[in-house]
């Protein structure tokens, strides 16, 4: 329990959470441009003369500006999408905690190439899939059913994919692998942790962060308990 609440309170302090933080300052900018100009673009083509037209911009201005504040606070949409940045840039998350919590280990080394890409997208297409399965269960099962269907299963995904993400940092992803097996419990109640976080409005765009903080965490105790062949 102790690293959740310590992860919570470095999620606001980290250095990854500038980056991300402008990354989604700059998404919320783009979808405001978006929406106006459409918003624009539709009183422009339904108005017959100016004074028509200016209602109409204020009227469709109004809905999109509801528009962008619902995905803003999207428990399920946005929070996901933010993933996709947020685990591109992990390794900026990672380092920062390893310097500043675990200074007399190893550091851990950053994972190039086009797997990080490969991974976040595959995530967030997991993600979206889990969202839209579980909208179906609501709508067939109860709401409920439907909402402990996307933590559950959410989590699951979750836990393990950032548990080996990390791990990768310091061993083979093979042995991330079956590290991963050996602490399968402890990694499903933070994948846990982690979705819980996501259906929190505002909080789940700092998701990314949180993750990487915990699955850190969590891997330097794995690290501790299994000793240092681990590292």
């Amino acid at each position: 329990m102790a690293i959740y609440i310590k992860s919570l309170f470095q999620m606001f302090s980290v250095a990854g959470l500038d980056g991300i933080s402008r990354a989604l300052g700059w998404a919320i900018l783009l979808a405001l441009g978006l929406v106006m100009l459409a918003a624009a673009l539709s009183a422009w083509a339904t108005s017959t003369f100016a004074k028509e037209f200016f209602l109409h911009l204020i009227f469709n201005s109004a809905q999109a500006l509801g528009l962008v504040i619902a995905l803003i606070v999207s428990t399920y949409i946005f929070a996901p999408t933010s993933i996709l940045y947020g685990l591109l840039f992990q390794d900026r998350v990672a380092r920062y905690i390893e310097a500043s919590d675990y200074a007399r280990d190893v550091p851990g080394v950053n994972v190039s190439g086009r797997g990080p890409l490969f991974r976040a997208v595959l995530a967030l297409m997991v993600l979206l899939s889990v969202f839209f399965i579980s909208i179906l269960i609501s709508l067939i099962a109860g709401q409920v059913v439907g909402i402990c269907f996307f933590v559950l299963v959410g989590g699951a995904f979750m836990g393990r994919d950032q548990f080996v993400s990390i791990g990768q940092r310091h061993v083979s992803r093979p042995d991330a692998q079956r590290y991963r097996k050996q602490f399968g419990w402890n990694v499903f109640l933070a994948g846990i942790s982690i979705v819980l976080l996501m259906i929190v409005p505002v909080l789940n765009l700092m998701t990314p962060v949180y993750s990487t903080i915990l699955m850190t965490h969590l891997f330097k105790k794995a690290a501790c308990i299994q000793g240092p062949d681990l590292t």
